[in-house]
C-alpha cells in the first residue's frame, strides 16, 4: 500500500480566527501594562517636582531672610514676616513655574507653603535692628 500524504493549509484559520482573537486579547493587556508604567512614572515625576519645589522654597526663604536682615528701619514681626513671605514667593515663582503648575500650586498656596516653613522670627528688631528690643 502506498500511503498518501495530505497537507492541510491552516492559513485561513490563523488569519481569520487566531490573529484577530490574539489582537483582541493582547491589545487591552498591552494598554493596561503601558497605563500602569505611565502611572508609576507620573508618581516619580510628581515626587521629583515636589522635591524641586521644596528646595526652591527653602532657597527663597533663605534669600528673603538675608534681605530682611539688611533692612535698616525697625519693623514689627508681622511686617518682617510679610516681607519674607512675599520676597520668598517672588523668588520661587519664576524659578520653578513648571513644578508649580504640575502640582497645582497657586501663588496664594505658595505663600502658605512658605509661611508654614518659616523659622520662628525672633523679635523683629533682631533682624532689623529696631527699637523694640527685649529688655536686658
Amino acid at each position: 500500500m502506498n500511503a498518501a500524504t495530505y497537507t492541510v493549509d491552516l492559513t485561513p484559520l490563523v488569519t481569520q480566527v487566531i490573529a484577530p482573537l490574539a489582537v483582541a486579547v493582547l491589545t487591552p493587556l498591552v494598554s493596561w501594562v503601558c497605563w500602569k508604567v505611565l502611572e508609576l512614572l507620573h508618581i516619580k515625576v510628581d515626587q521629583a517636582q515636589a522635591q524641586t519645589l521644596e528646595t526652591a522654597i527653602q532657597s527663597g526663604i533663605n534669600f528673603a531672610v538675608s534681605k530682611a536682615e539688611d533692612l535698616s528701619e525697625p519693623y514689627s514681626k508681622v511686617q518682617v514676616k510679610s516681607f519674607v513671605v512675599k520676597t520668598a514667593a517672588n523668588y520661587v515663582l519664576p524659578k520653578v513655574p513648571g513644578a508649580l503648575a504640575k502640582l497645582g500650586v497657586t501663588p496664594e498656596g505658595l505663600e502658605q507653603r512658605i509661611e508654614a516653613r518659616l523659622p520662628p522670627i525672633p523679635n523683629a528688631n533682631v533682624l532689623t535692628g529696631g527699637a523694640d528690643e527685649a529688655p536686658h
